[in-house]
């Protein structure tokens, strides 16, 4: 096993799907995740991020971000400066659909993308997640389009319009992979702008392996 991976084994890293949603223009999601990571990936539309203290971001087709903090308030937006739902029981009770959808009504242009969640051992998780950027966005622009990390969302999507038998088991593991390749992709292309550690050492396979 290799040092990533006694670390999420250790940390119990789990995931779960809190919502696929159907947007369509003017609309805007107010999330706070209290007990873990949010992560968020886009599959048709654009979506804006908004996070207090960085500059907003324009996600598009294939996107996906992880945002490790817990607690992490953030915005999901049509377009910056749209009024914005506080995402709540009342919210999915409003707009959910049987089949687990989150169908935003509206007169503009249509978005698609996945939320869900990450719950993990906070105090044992720490010597990873605190490494990780507030905000850690991998695209498709920088790497090719038949990376695992964009098959297993591929895949992931349409577990999530079929709802066959099992399907909330596939969905969560494969939510789960998801983390793992998030993490892979990042390091791969972005890791270069944070401070040395061990995590980003695991690129080198000499200091991998030691």
């Amino acid at each position: 096993m290799d040092a990533l991976a006694d670390v999420l084994s250790v940390t119990r890293i789990s995931g779960s799907v809190l919502a696929h949603v159907h947007a369509r223009e003017p609309w805007g999601l107010d999330l706070t995740l209290d007990n873990g990571a949010a992560f968020h990936a886009v599959t048709a539309g654009s979506v804006w991020l908004e996070v207090e203290g960085a500059p907003a971001r324009r996600l598009m087709p294939g996107d996906v971000v992880l945002l490790p903090t817990t607690g992490l308030r953030h915005l999901l937006l049509s377009a910056p400066g749209v009024a914005a739902r506080r995402y709540a029981a009342d919210l999915k009770a409003e707009l959910g659909t049987d089949a687990g959808d989150l169908v935003i009504p509206g007169p503009g242009s249509p978005s698609r993308f996945l939320c869900a969640g990450f719950s993990y051992d906070h105090e044992l998780a720490h010597p990873l997640l605190s490494l990780l950027p507030p905000v850690l966005h991998v695209s498709p622009a920088d790497e090719s389009p038949d990376t695992p990390l964009q098959s297993t969302l591929r895949l992931l999507m349409g577990e999530l319009s079929r709802h066959q038998i099992g399907s909330q088991a596939a969905v969560e593991r494969r939510t789960e992979v998801l983390f793992v390749h998030v993490i892979r992709s990042w390091l791969a292309t972005s890791a270069d702008s944070t401070p040395p550690s061990w995590l980003t050492g695991l690129r080198d396979a000499v200091i991998a392996r030691a």
